[in-house]
């Protein structure tokens, strides 16, 4: 897991020095469009998974809370911004897109790797 979060840290730090647009996607389709369903999903799991006995009420009011403010704030005013700023021709959207794609890809891996450190404790 250490070293997946080493090169989740690292290429989000890479983002930083890319163009505006190509930073907008990978915060907007890489972030804030995916978090709240992902978090949605943790709660049901959370719900299913039948752990009666641990509280979980601040894990769940934190989980809740995001998919709040990002699906009913965050997403719609980033979805605004990656319009205005990623959209502007067709080598901007081609390049912010490639970027957006990039970002999914090092979340995804950085969450295998929590899932695969989790399965084998």
């Amino acid at each position: 897991m250490a070293a997946a979060a080493r090169e989740f840290v690292t290429a989000t730090m890479e983002t930083t020095e890319a163009s505006l647009p190509e930073r907008v996607a990978a915060f907007t389709l890489g972030r804030e469009d995916v978090i709240p369903g992902m978090f949605r999903e943790a709660v049901a799991q959370l719900d299913r998974s039948g752990m009666h006995g641990t509280d979980l009420r601040l894990l769940r009011w934190y989980l809740d809370r995001h998919v709040a403010i990002d699906g009913d704030h965050h997403g719609p005013l980033a979805a605004r911004l990656f319009e205005r700023t990623c959209l502007t021709d067709a080598r901007t959207t081609d390049a912010s897109l490639r970027a957006a794609v990039r970002a999914l890809q090092q979340r995804l891996a950085l969450w295998d790797a929590a899932a695969a450190g989790m399965a084998s404790e």
